[in-house]
């Protein structure tokens, strides 16, 4: 083990501890969210509890098969730490502060420069972009471009009224802090159309990042149902055709993402 995965390891244990205490705290103790809006404290809370119940589990597996050397592994530790980078930058920029607040700095800070060596450990796997099947390739390139256009559909409306003057429900539901919309206008969107993009054409990196975002986007997916259903309690109750859609896309990214990685078999590793 170099001293670069030693760092990668001790920041990713760091990441499992800080993010299931600030979890536990959101959900169970210190009333983080007093500050904010029903409907944003009920959206923090829905994360909460996908950051402790699947990303911060996923997060300690991912990181033991990393350690093995399994390429499917280190694509999975890289992906859910993306998510720990989304979540903690959108949570240290969009929330009111409270008592969390340097936490949140913290995580988003190690989860980056984790993310940033997770990514160099893939990098310099043995790649052999060959045994990918070219159904699995064409299928994960559509979903990824499909997600980059609908969340660019969902998002650049509202936005665009909210920056052109007047109050939108989007200003007032977010008491004007577009945090959310910039990541996902500014990362999600780009990311998810020029990954797909050179996915299709057997670009190394779009093999690479492929991965990588299907995982990041399965979990953020699964976030924002987990915000959806919390809403509901906060009397905010979402349509049946937006709880349809959350599902949907959540079942055909979770089917997409294992059927990509039960067709890695790139070295090295004990798969």
């Amino acid at each position: 083990m170099g001293s670069r995965q030693l760092i990668l390891y001790i920041l990713s244990g760091l990441i499992i501890v800080l993010a299931a205490w600030v979890a536990i705290a959101g959900l169970f103790g210190l009333d983080l969210y007093e500050a904010e809006t029903a409907r944003r404290a009920a959206q923090a809370q829905g994360l909460d509890a996908v950051t402790l119940f699947f990303a911060v589990p996923a997060l300690a597996i991912f990181l033991v098969l990393a350690m093995f050397g399994t390429i499917r592994g280190m694509l999975a530790h890289a992906g859910i730490l993306a998510y720990f980078v989304y979540t903690y930058g959108s949570y240290a920029l969009g929330l009111t502060v409270n008592r969390c607040f340097l936490v949140y700095v913290v995580l988003f800070s190690i989860s980056f420069f984790a993310f940033v060596l997770a990514l160099r450990d893939v990098v310099d796997s043995d790649i052999d972009e060959s045994v990918l099947w070219e159904a699995v390739v064409k299928t994960t390139a559509a979903v990824l471009i499909l997600v980059g256009v609908g969340t660019f559909s969902v998002w650049i409306g509202p936005v665009w009224e909210a920056a052109t003057g007047g109050t939108p429900q989007l200003l007032i539901d977010t008491e004007g802090h577009l945090v959310a919309q910039t990541l996902d206008l500014g990362l999600v969107a780009p990311s998810s159309i020029v990954v797909g993009v050179l996915l299709l054409r057997k670009n190394l990196w779009g093999l690479i990042f492929a991965p990588i975002l299907m995982v990041k986007n399965l979990t953020l997916v699964g976030g924002a149902i987990a915000m959806t259903l919390m809403m509901a309690q906060a009397a905010a109750p979402p349509s049946v055709v937006q709880i349809a859609f959350l599902a949907l896309s959540g079942l055909i990214l979770l089917v997409v993402t294992i059927w990509l990685f039960i067709s890695l078999k790139w070295s090295p590793g004990i798969f």
